[in-house]
């Protein structure tokens, strides 16, 4: 057998600095294993003894993991000693001897997962589960888009990806003495086909997603086409109200709106029916580009979108006059706080905080403890609540959004499941279309408010049922009468150190008869 004291000093070198990258790499696919399943092992911490599932997975993955880490370190030492005696065999097929125990281990632990039932694993597709046991990087794939470490994950996963390409290409040319003619076909070939096998994998998984966006996003944070509720689109759909509006606002006066996507169609109509000349920003043809951007750039320092997160932050660091949303956050309380701010919270609509499945899912109504149960983790097939036996994805958003903070609220203080990384969407209407989008899946739940799920989002023929509550549904007279169990406010959120004299004029019009017919036009329930 030929050891690597026997070969050239140049193949000697590339044989060291080979193997050193193979270990390398080989420390990275663990990485990206252990990476993404850390929120997972924080849950598992907790119920660990609650599920045998669980504790014999988590048993065996760190044994076949051990079993793979120790044979590459020995054959570390007799790689770098330069000599392989005690192992017998061909370098090339110890290697992989070496890396089978943990690509097994890696199959076998999801293959656990999957009969145990993980709730926070979320649905593996069948033909990527059969992927497991021959293409290791489908499993790490697959983790890191189910992980909120993705960004970092999936940057590992393309090095774990290239281990089998590199050993084909130093076995072809080194090992086996390949003449330089062929090799060079062979390598080319072996590339291409990783990158086929990585990129079908990768088409699988997200074909089974039907593309929310279809359009420019608003400084990326959009999920629907704002540009029909847009005061500089001549053909939007803003509402108008019956008579001359009441309050008319110089462009002096005029005040800097933000908020959350699902208030953008309200303060919109608001500023159209009360700032004096807004219309001039509307878009002509007729005008140089120049000019057009002059203008746009120019509107949208007054009607704003930013979004929930990043408009708030705008409130209270004194870039905004008033933000549109839900109730704010208590951590985002605590940030006014701390900016010595005290925010005034104006009521300006009613609406509904409501939870919807895909349309095909039988059940029609939950109870407000089903809901905590859910999000909680407690229930986890679909089948406990009267309906299919399918495994629930429970949607979540991300922290600091309105809908994020009304979870929070119903949760009462029961603490929630880890959300997935395909749960964690930053826009409304990635939930909306997600739900929608699992081919032949009817497990997943989300929630929203209803205006933007049937007004803003329904537009787009996104094909969800809403669930009654308690056995009620969101219909507008329940929401007036206070019997649906989710109601909340649509609120206009100012800050007490403004003291610019429009300001108190502007929110006392949002809740006159004026305002309100322009809130129900837009599709939010009235105050009165």
């Amino acid at each position: 057998m030929k050891t690597y004291a026997k070969l050239s000093a140049k193949y000697w070198l590339y044989n060291q600095l080979f193997f050193i990258t193979a270990v390398i790499m080989a420390a990275v696919t663990a990485a990206a294993v252990f990476l993404p399943l850390a929120p997972f092992y924080n849950f598992l911490s907790k119920h660990l003894f609650k599920d045998a599932g669980f504790y014999l997975s988590v048993i065996l993955f760190y044994a076949l993991l051990a079993a793979g880490l120790v044979p590459l370190y020995k054959l570390f030492k007799r790689f770098w000693r330069g000599t392989l005696a005690g192992f017998g065999g061909k370098p090339e097929s110890l290697v992989y001897i070496a890396l089978l125990p943990l690509t097994c281990g890696a199959a076998l632990f999801s293959l656990l997962f999957y009969l145990a039932d993980a709730s926070v694993m979320g649905l593996i597709s069948a033909p990527s589960f059969y992927l497991l046991g021959f293409v290791h990087g489908s499993f790490f794939i697959l983790t890191a888009t189910l992980s909120t470490y993705a960004p970092i994950a999936l940057a590992l996963i393309l090095l774990t990806n290239l281990i089998p390409l590199a050993f084909f290409i130093h076995y072809i040319r080194i090992m086996r003495g390949v003449k330089p003619m062929l090799a060079k076909p062979l390598a080319y070939a072996g590339f291409v086909l990783a990158l086929c096998a990585l990129s079908i994998n990768y088409s699988f998984e997200n074909g089974n997603t039907v593309r929310t966006h279809r359009f420019d996003y608003e400084n990326g944070l959009s999920s629907v086409d704002l540009m029909q509720y847009k005061i500089t689109n001549p053909d939007n759909i803003l509402p108008q109200l019956d008579g001359p509006c009441s309050l008319q606002l110089q462009q002096e006066d005029w005040l800097v709106l933000d908020g959350a996507e699902a208030a953008y169609p309200v303060y919109s109509a608001f500023a159209n029916a009360c700032y004096n000349g807004i219309t001039k920003y509307q878009y002509d043809d007729s005008l140089p580009p120049d000019t057009q951007s002059k203008l746009h750039n120019e509107f949208n320092k007054y009607i704003a979108f930013n979004n929930t997160v990043y408009a708030f932050n705008d409130l209270i660091n004194k870039r905004c006059d008033i933000f549109f949303g839900a109730m704010p956050s208590q951590k985002q309380r605590q940030a006014a706080a701390e900016l010595g701010e005290e925010l005034v919270l104006t009521p300006i609509a009613q609406e509904a905080f409501v939870f919807f499945v895909n349309s095909t899912n039988p059940v029609n109504s939950l109870t407000t403890q089903q809901i905590k149960d859910i999000y909680s983790g407690k229930i986890k097939n679909w089948q406990q609540l009267n309906g299919t036996s399918q495994r629930i994805l429970a949607f979540q958003r991300p922290e600091g959004s309105g809908s994020q903070t009304l979870l929070q609220h119903i949760m009462d203080g029961t603490p929630l499941m880890q959300p997935l990384k395909t749960e964690y969407i930053r826009s409304m209407g990635g939930i909306g279309e997600s739900v929608a989008a699992y081919n032949g899946d009817a497990g997943a739940l989300g929630f929203s408010f209803k205006f933007f799920l049937t007004g803003m989002l329904g537009r787009q023929d996104a094909p969800v049922k809403i669930l009654a509550i308690n056995g009620i549904a969101p219909y507008n007279e329940n929401i007036r009468s206070g019997k649906y169990p989710f109601i909340t406010k649509l609120y206009a959120i100012t800050l007490k150190s403004n003291t610019k004299p429009q300001l108190k004029t502007f929110l006392d019009w949002m809740q006159s008869p004026q305002g309100q017919e322009l809130a129900g036009k837009v599709g939010y329930v009235r105050l009165k």
